[in-house]
Order: C-alpha cells, then structure tokens, then sequence
C-alpha cells in the first residue's frame, strides 16, 4: 500500500503544471555510526518531492533517520526519526540556495544501511509566450512543440523513476522474506534436533534404570549409595 502511495505521488507531482529541474535516484551505503549528506541546490518557489527506503541492513535493522536543512541551516525543514521508508511530496521551498539531505545512521554502530531515495525538483511553469508561443495562424511554433516534447520526455523520466521506487521496495521486502525464511529454517532444525537428542537420552537412561549390566546402572547405584550414606551420616 505504501508503495502505492509513493508511486501516485510521483505521478500526480511529475504532471502538475511545472517543469522538471531535477530527477535522479540513487542506492549507497550508510556506515554505522555515521551520517551522510547530499546537497541540492534550488531556487525559491521551487517544489521538492523526495523519498527514501532502507533496503538493506546488515543485522536486519531498516531504520534510519532523515533530515533536510535549509540554506541558512538554522532550522530543520523536515525530519524523519528511525524510519524505514518515507516519502514527501510538493514541498514548497522558501529560499534559494544549497539544500542539505542527511541519512543519520547513528542510532547503531554495528549495522550499515543500503539506502534509496529518490529526488524531483520541480518549477513552476513557463507561460505559452516563454515557450515559443503560437504564430499568427494560432499554431505552436517549433520552439513551443520542442518544449512540449521536451515535458513529455520529463513525464517519461518520472515514471521511470517510480518504477526504480517499486523495485526497490519489491527488492527490500524479498530480502527480509528470504532472511526470515532462513532464520526460522535454522531454529527450527536445531529445536527438533534437540528435541530428539533429549528424547534419545530419556529412554537411554529410562532403559539403564532396569538393566543391571548397563553402565550408568551402576553410576545410579552408585549414587544411591552416596545419597544413603549421607542420610544416615546426617541422623
């Protein structure tokens, strides 16, 4: 469902009434105990749409902590504390300048993180007449279609990138299925390995109790008589 939810976001964010500045996705690594950051630069007006997921760790850990920090750095705009996936969708941002994106991974410092995200900026719309505009006849000129071509294109990238999104997602809910089918593999066959080997025991040492040439007849015998004697030494 969430998946879902990310992919029509994008959608829906990649139709609007606005150009593509930046769309770009990428997988890395979040060393234990570190944070790892990535600057975008950006002007004011523009529209943010980012989103992330764990996909990997290696102790089994998906949770992360994500910020974004404005320009002047005097604030968080947004922050995610220990989550495994996010996503946040027409974020109008007020200033011009380098925004920071940070992946903190200092909630642990014995697991790495394999990361997704997923990044469009977009701006608002260019007017008919800054697109070529129509010729006298009321036809797009070839500046005007080459524009419309060129959206069309953007459109295309977005929904390339909302796919990456589902694969991502397929690709870290295989992973904990695989990891959980093992884990559960593994206790399973010890339990019942040791539950054999406890009842191999008990009747071994159920069948020395009424076998006087059996070896551990005679450490019971043996016991008894310690214990007798420690009873009569006692009274």
């Amino acid at each position: 469902m969430l998946t879902l939810i990310i992919a029509l976001f994008i959608l829906l964010v990649s139709l609007g009434d606005s150009h593509v500045v930046t769309d770009q996705s990428l997988t890395f690594f979040v060393e234990p105990g570190k944070t790892d950051c990535f600057y975008l630069p950006a002007e004011k007006g523009d529209v943010l749409s980012v989103g992330f997921q764990v996909v990997g760790g290696s102790s089994g850990d998906l949770e992360i902590t994500f910020m974004i920090r404005p320009p002047n750095m005097n604030t968080l705009l947004l922050t995610d504390i220990r989550q495994a996936d996010r996503m946040h969708s027409e974020m109008t941002l007020e200033e011009t300048g380098d925004y920071e994106l940070c992946f903190d991974n200092s909630i642990t410092y014995m697991a790495s993180k394999t990361v997704y995200m997923g990044i469009i900026l977009e701006r608002p719309s260019m007017q008919p007449e800054d697109l070529g505009g129509m010729d006298d006849t009321g036809v797009p000129t070839v500046e005007g279609q080459s524009e419309i071509i060129l959206r069309l294109k953007q459109h295309l990238n977005a929904a390339q990138h909302m796919q990456e999104i589902l694969r991502a997602k397929e690709a870290r809910d295989r992973s904990i299925a695989e990891m959980n089918f093992t884990r559960v593999n593994n206790w399973s066959i010890l339990q019942i390995t040791v539950m054999i080997a406890m009842g191999l025991l008990q009747v071994f040492m159920v069948r020395s109790l009424f076998d006087d040439r059996s070896k551990f007849r005679q450490v019971w015998k043996m016991a008894d008589q310690a214990h007798s004697g420690l009873l009569s030494a006692r009274a």
